[in-house]
């Protein structure tokens, strides 16, 4: 009987101690706090079991999406998710508190990394970026090494306008968190505006007109005035003062005009001779225009070099 006794007495004592060392070897911590948005069940267990804490890394049990953000999971919950890893009889909380652990960052700072990527998409000067961030001055944020990414096919192309964009943030190249804020992207415009009034046939000058820059989200091929191409033209039109020039504004002056006489020159195998004949069209430096000897009544075409002068050669 002493020793029926002695064998209970050992048999519970070894129960016990099994219970224990299952109790001991993986439990399940009431309150966690996370870094990461996806959070596994090996962040909420202790185990001394190198496998199932391997196991535990692969088991997604819920994601915290914002930084600061809260989540009580049950423990029921937690027990089934537990089957997957081990055979072991765990004592699980009834409620499992995780947290997702932040750090602050000013407003202004955020939008100044955000500006740096930016540029170096928009790497030009003569681009115009403004970042919108909504909320307050501070903000929450992801803890850890940090990677930022912009992510919007409109950057690819340099959109103009107001628009919105996305900012991942990676922690170990894994994106742990997407702050969506609004572009504000324009380019600049250079606009030349008359000083004073012009008018019709009036050669272009320098002096007439003033520079102004602006930032505009559109801007059209008509409203790129190029200097370099309008000098020796002339105006199209009457003009006022601050009208602002484009290049329909202007025309190549024609040194010849249709139906007005103009002095020909004639170089045949060295024999220069000169006649006057009727331009039967307008003509520019440079074009080959048709022209009617006055006395011959014959056609024929020659080059224009200067006003009313065209040059045939044969």
């Amino acid at each position: 009987m002493k020793i029926n006794r002695f064998f209970i007495k050992m048999i519970v004592m070894l129960s016990f101690l099994f219970i224990s060392i299952n109790i001991f070897a993986l439990n399940v911590l009431d309150n966690v706090v996370v870094n990461n948005k996806n959070v596994y069940l090996s962040d909420i267990i202790l185990t001394t079991d190198t496998t199932e804490y391997n196991k535990a890394k692969k088991v997604l049990i819920t994601e915290l999406n914002e930084p600061g953000s809260i989540k009580e999971l049950n423990g029921d919950y937690i027990s089934l998710k537990l089957k997957s890893i081990t055979n072991k009889r765990v004592l699980t909380p009834n409620k499992i508190i995780i947290k997702r652990d932040f750090e602050y960052i000013d407003k202004s700072d955020l939008e100044k990394i955000i500006l740096k990527n930016l540029k170096e998409i928009f790497n030009d000067e003569n681009y115009y970026i403004k970042v919108i961030i909504d909320g307050g001055n501070k903000l929450k944020i992801t803890k850890g090494e940090k990677e930022y990414r912009l992510e919007s096919s409109r950057l690819e192309t340099k959109r103009l306008g107001k628009y919105r964009v996305s900012l991942n943030i990676l922690v170990n190249n894994e994106i742990q968190q997407t702050i969506n804020f609004i572009i504000d992207a324009k380019e600049k415009l250079i606009e030349y505006v008359l000083k004073e009034n012009v008018k019709k046939g009036e050669l272009f000058t320098i002096d007439k007109i003033e520079k102004r820059e602006k930032y505009v989200y559109y801007k059209s091929y008509n409203s790129v005035l190029d200097i370099e191409k309008v000098k020796n033209m002339i105006y199209k039109n009457d003009f006022y003062k601050n009208h602002i020039l484009n290049s329909n504004d202007f025309e190549v002056k024609k040194l010849i005009k249709k139906g007005e006489r103009v002095k020909i020159k004639v170089d045949y195998n060295g024999i220069k001779l000169e006649d006057i004949a009727i331009a039967m069209e307008d003509g520019i430096e440079g074009q080959i225009i048709e022209v009617k000897n006055i006395r011959s009544n014959k056609s024929f075409y020659g080059k224009v070099t200067a006003d009313g002068q065209v040059v045939v050669e044969k």
